[in-house]
C-alpha cells in the first residue's frame, strides 16, 4: 500500500516547474506549511554537468530537500527529461525522514511522472555530488550484494511505494530496524499481552521521542469498552485479545486513524505501521488473525468483531480446532456496505 501524505506542490512551484522552459536548470523544494514549496532555483549557464557542481550549496549537514534537475536529454515528446534529487541526510530527524519518503510520490506525481527520467537517493554531501550521481547511473540496473546504505536506500522505497522489490529485499526489511523503537513500557505491555495478563495495548507514535510508546497500561476490557477507553481524534494503534468464547481468542491489530488529526502525525503513523507489524509477529512473537483500519475506536464493539470476523456458526461452534476456525472465518470476502474500517490484510 502507497504512503502519501496528502502534500502537493505550491502554485508558485508548479508555475515555475511548467514555465521553465531551457532557461531552467534547478528547483530546490522543501516541505513547510503542509505544503510542497520553492525555495531557489538556478538557470542553466553550462551542460548538465557543469551546472550540476554550482547547486552543492543547496545541500547542507542535516536539513532533506528534493531537487528537480533539468537534464540536457530530451523525451520522445520533444520536452527534457528531468532527474528528481531525493536528499535526506542520516542524521535527520526521524518524522522528516518518513515525510520526505512518503512525499515523493506526490511530487513527482502532480508535476508529471513522464517527466522524471531518473530518482537518486541520496544521504551525505559526498555522496550528493557529482561523482556520486555517476556511481548512480552506472549501479542502478546491477544485482549484485547491497551495501548497508543501499539497503538503507531500499528501505526508504519500501516505505513510499510499498513495492515488492524481490525475496532478497523483504528479508532484509524484515531483519533491519523497525524505523522506530519501541520504549521499554511498550514492551511490557505487549509481553504482558502475549502471556494473557492483560487483552488491550493501545501504543501511539510519539513524535517529540521518535519512538512508539504506550498511551496508557494495559488492561482487560470488553469489546464493547474499548470505544471509552481510546481517546478520539488522535491516532492510536491497538492491540486487542478477542475472546470470542470461553477459552478460545483472537489476537486484532487495529490502527485508528481519525481524518481529522494532524496529516504529519497520521504520516508517521502509515509509515511506521509495516515496520511496527513485523515487530509485533517477529519480535514479540504474536499471531495477529486480523489488521483493520477504523476512523474511530467507537465503531468497536462485540457485535462489530464477530460479525466482522464471522464468529457465530463456523468450525469453532461445530467444535472444530482454533486454527480450522480461524481459516474458515477468513475464507469469506467482508459483505458491501459494513460501514468505514479498511482491511489492511
Amino acid at each position: 500500500m502507497t504512503h502519501q501524505t496528502g502534500f502537493k506542490p505550491s502554485q508558485e512551484l508548479a508555475d515555475l516547474f511548467r514555465t521553465g522552459g531551457d532557461s531552467l536548470r534547478a528547483i530546490k523544494v522543501t516541505i513547510g506549511d503542509e505544503e510542497l514549496a520553492a525555495a531557489a532555483s538556478a538557470t542553466a549557464v553550462g551542460s548538465w554537468e557543469q551546472d550540476y557542481q554550482s547547486i552543492q550549496d543547496w545541500f547542507d549537514e542535516r536539513n532533506p530537500c528534493y531537487v528537480i534537475f533539468r537534464l540536457d536529454s530530451r523525451l520522445p515528446t520533444g520536452d527534457y527529461g528531468f532527474l528528481l534529487i531525493l536528499y535526506v541526510p542520516d542524521v535527520a530527524k526521524v518524522r522528516e525522514k518518513m515525510l520526505y519518503a512518503a512525499t515523493r510520490v506526490t511530487l513527482t506525481k502532480e508535476l508529471g511522472d513522464s517527466k522524471f527520467v531518473d530518482v537518486f537517493h541520496a544521504s551525505s554531501k559526498d555522496e550528493v555530488k557529482l561523482d556520486g550521481y555517476r556511481k548512480h547511473i552506472t549501479h542502478k540496473d546491477a544485482d549484485g550484494p547491497l551495501t548497508e546504505r543501499e539497503m538503507e536506500h531500499q528501505r526508504v522505497r519500501l516505505t513510499e511505494t510499498g513495492a515488492d522489490i524481490g525475496t532478497t529485499t523483504r528479508k532484509m526489511f524484515a531483519a533491519s530496524t523497525i524505523g522506530l523503537p519501541v520504549s521499554e513500557a511498550a514492551e511490557n505491555a505487549l509481553a504482558a499481552l502475549k502471556e494473557n495478563r492483560a487483552n488491550t495495548v493501545v501504543v501511539f507514535v510519539d513524535p517529540a521521542k521518535e519512538q512508539i510508546d504506550l498511551h496508557q497500561p494495559e488492561s482487560t476490557a470488553a469489546a464493547d469498552e474499548l470505544g471509552q477507553l481510546i481517546p478520539s481524534g488522535e491516532p492510536f494503534f491497538v492491540l486487542y485479545n478477542f475472546e470470542y468464547a470461553p477459552g478460545e481468542s483472537l489476537v486484532v491489530f487495529f490502527y485508528i486513524c481519525p481524518s481529522a488529526s494532524k496529516v504529519k502525525t497520521r504520516m508517521m503513523f502509515s509509515s511506521s505501521k509495516a515496520a511496527f507489524i513485523q515487530y509485533l509477529e517477529g519480535t514479540i512473537g504474536l499471531a495477529i488473525a486480523k489488521k483493520i483500519e477504523l476512523d474511530s475506536a467507537g465503531e468497536i464493539s462485540e457485535s462489530y468483531l464477530k460479525d466482522y470476523l464471522q464468529i457465530g456458526g463456523g468450525a469453532a461452534a461445530a467444535g472444530g480446532s482454533p486454527a480450522a476456525a480461524t481459516a474458515a472465518r477468513f475464507s469469506k470476502p467482508m459483505k458491501a456496505g459494513r460501514g468505514a474500517q479498511r482491511l489492511t490484510k
